[in-house]
């Protein structure tokens, strides 16, 4: 092989090992404290979402909600039940849950692996959900999402607020129309991170329960917080 065609190997090889190209985000939608974008990803379907949400809340208040899954279907779009399955960390442990399905459309189901990483300047969490589909036996009558990935990364902005921004991209697996998919992709965002603002601004959080829940306990142990030293 000569050298230019070895060039132009690696270089098409390169090429094709990039993941998906996603174009930038666009503006969704805007109301006060709360921004919805979306964005189209090379192969796939199904856009990307993302929305930024500035709430009046503690940090700590805000991430114990988070990791509270009992609480979860009070306030995310849809959600019929959560549940923690295994807590092994801040690196391995996995949350099982259920979407409703919007008729004709069937219950959907997933199982993620969470992962826990903060950055030691800004205490910035994130929590990373990635697909585990086999970690937990098929439910009947329930559509097993095969692929996965979302993020809930909060940050301190000040004592009495907190910047919540939540990622995502799934495929819902199955047969779901895609404009139906597409709106979701919108609205899930949109009415999940308006209920957890209400619930965080209107509802007393019992941080002492939270803190007192030994699986809570155990999943947030490595966490710190703005009032921590």
């Amino acid at each position: 092989m000569s050298r230019l065609s070895a060039i132009c190997f690696f270089l098409l090889a390169a090429l094709l090992m990039q993941p998906a190209q996603a174009t930038e985000w666009q503006l969704a939608s805007h109301e006060p404290g709360l921004t919805l974008y979306t964005r189209t990803v090379a192969g796939q379907d199904l856009k990307d979402f993302r929305g930024v949400l500035r709430v009046k809340a503690p940090m700590r208040h805000v991430v114990q909600m988070l990791a509270d899954a009992d609480s979860m279907p009070q306030w995310f779009f849809n959600m019929r039940e959560a549940r923690l399955l295994e807590i092994n960390g801040n690196d391995n442990s996995f949350l099982y849950f259920v979407i409703k399905g919007m008729w004709p459309v069937s219950d959907r189901d997933a199982v993620v692996r969470l992962r826990l990483q903060q950055d030691a300047r800004t205490l910035a969490l994130t929590f990373t959900a990635t697909a585990a589909p086999e970690h937990y036996p098929p439910m009947r009558n329930r559509v097993r999402m095969p692929r996965l990935l979302a993020s809930w990364i909060v940050t301190p902005v000040s004592a009495t607020e907190t910047e919540v921004r939540l990622d995502g991209h799934a495929d819902p697996g199955g047969s779901i129309p895609v404009w139906m998919a597409n709106l979701v992709v919108v609205e899930l965002p949109r009415v999940t991170l308006r209920n957890l603002r209400q619930r965080l601004e209107t509802q007393t959080v019992d941080a002492a329960a939270l803190s007192a829940d030994p699986r809570i306990a155990k999943l947030l142990a490595d966490v710190k917080f703005p009032e921590t030293p």
